[in-house]
């Protein structure tokens, strides 16, 4: 595997966007989400609860459209990854023969991200930086995810993967 090759095939991607229409957010898995990370708090999780704090359905936890990964079905185990990544996982970079983590976020949280929203999002490529480390060569992938509710922007999110 060619680190400085990948590099260069990402740095060509710099700048690149594309735009996803994920479909209308549905209160089950957005509570699913709320307990399974131990967020469900009444306004996710009581539709009067969120009524009453002026929203017009549950509210998602803060974390929950920045942490879905894919949002669909997704490929059997057999179809990932060394690395457990979906191929294209990484905004559909060339990261093949990588093995990628996740190296950090950064949010932005605009407005409250609700029930019955329909999601688009917008993917950037922001930034990629090759680095010689002691172990060997790595790569540092910014992507900013841009949330937005019935047309209305919800979330920034700027998160940086490193590839080795």
């Amino acid at each position: 595997m060619d680190v400085e090759a990948i590099y260069e095939a990402i740095r060509t991607q710099i700048g690149r966007s594309s735009r996803r229409d994920i479909g209308q957010l549905r209160s089950i898995d957005m509570q699913r989400f709320a307990v399974a990370v131990g967020d469900d708090l009444p306004v996710t999780m009581d539709p009067a609860v969120a009524a009453a704090a002026g929203l017009p359905d549950v509210a998602a936890p803060p974390l929950f459209l920045s942490t879905v990964m894919g949002w669909d079905a997704g490929p059997p185990e057999s179809g990932l990854l060394a690395d457990g990544v979906a191929p294209g996982g990484v905004a559909d970079l060339p990261v093949g023969g990588l093995r990628v983590m996740g190296g950090g976020q950064s949010l932005e949280f605009l407005q409250p991200v609700v029930a019955g929203a329909r999601i688009v999002v917008e993917t950037r490529i922001k930034d990629v930086q090759l680095k010689k480390g002691r172990s060997g060569d790595l790569l540092l992938i910014q992507v900013e995810r841009l949330f937005f509710g019935d047309g209305e922007l919800l979330q920034r999110c700027v998160e940086t993967f490193i590839g080795r």
